[in-house]
């Protein structure tokens, strides 16, 4: 009785003691935000005066980006009226057939 509480202390702090591996994005994945804080830098450095140069700026600055996946935010929009009724179809369907 006496060896068994010994083994399972034991492994108690062995598992207290385990490190978790650190979480970083070195996957390759940019956020969304970063893209679109990209291109609103690059219109407002250049200026352009036609919708088609600020249309080819961010273009550029889409290429640039173009081999990383994007990381996309997963959180469900609330809506800012209406309650809990517009949710309904967003609930629906995430819980599928």
């Amino acid at each position: 009785m006496q060896e068994a509480l010994i083994y399972k202390k034991k492994m108690v702090a062995r598992k207290k003691n385990i490190k978790k591996p650190k979480r970083s994005r070195k996957d390759g994945t940019v956020k969304l935000q970063t893209v679109m804080n990209a291109i609103g830098r690059n219109i407002k450095t250049y200026n352009p005066k036609s919708l088609n140069v600020a249309d080819s700026l961010a273009n550029k600055v889409v290429q640039k980006y173009n081999n990383k996946k994007l990381q996309h935010q997963r959180i469900i929009p609330s809506p800012k009226s209406g309650g809990f009724l517009p949710l309904l179809p967003i609930f629906a369907g995430l819980s599928g057939d």
